[in-house]
């Protein structure tokens, strides 16, 4: 009987362990010290925030901001006063002084680099009109935050699996960059850049094709 006993509770401990773990693999990831991550904002378990990462979740849109699995975060993240998504899949890393800004919709897809200082915009920032964009630079000067509703102009950046961005390279709005692509550092992107392609440049051009996976 004392055996049964004792088997019964082994595989009580065992459950409750597994029970213990599968909880801890259901949390949000840790941010590491420092780093304030606000409400809306969603993590992997096993997404890595480190203490040099920024969060400015201004549209405080539950879910608009999330990051996956294995991915590495140092940069910046922000969505605009009246809006934006920015959804990074797994695997990803983004360098130290990288900023990644939405008013439309940034989406990265999986095992992409981002090196350090590269900027990705979906919008122009601020309205073309120069009457508008008085009235939005005066509202965010006097404290007033972002003017609405805006006449900037947004378009969707999509970036695909794979892909290599290098330092102080920028992403303009409305851009696609396909999947393996490579931006060499410094490149300007306004256009769409074709998949297993390097692009380079102001604005930035075709330089060399690469083999595609088998």
């Amino acid at each position: 009987m004392k055996r049964w006993i004792d088997g019964i509770l082994k595989r009580l401990v065992r459950r409750g362990l597994r029970l213990i773990e599968d909880e801890k693999k259901r949390k949000p990831a840790q941010p590491e010290s420092g780093v304030r991550v606000p409400k809306g904002v969603v993590l992997d378990a096993a997404a890595v925030v480190h203490e040099s990462a920024v969060f400015r979740h201004l549209s405080k849109v539950d879910g608009a901001i999330r990051l996956g699995a294995h991915t590495h975060l140092r940069g910046e993240l922000l969505t605009y006063w009246n809006g934006g998504g920015i959804v990074v899949g797994s695997n990803c890393y983004i360098g130290d002084g990288t900023r990644i800004w939405s008013q439309a919709s940034v989406r990265i897809g999986d095992d992409v680099l981002i090196s350090h200082l590269v900027d990705i915009h979906d919008s122009d920032g601020h309205p073309i009109d120069v009457e508008d964009r008085i009235l939005d630079g005066r509202a965010i000067l006097q404290g007033k935050g972002y003017h609405t509703p805006t006449k900037t102009l947004s378009a969707p950046v999509v970036i695909g699996d794979r892909v290599w961005i290098g330092f102080k390279a920028s992403i303009l709005k409305g851009v696609t960059i396909g999947e393996g692509a490579i931006v060499a550092a410094g490149a300007i992107v306004t256009k769409d850049v074709p998949p297993y392609t390097v692009v380079a440049g102001n604005p930035a051009v075709v330089i060399r094709e690469l083999s595609k996976p088998a």
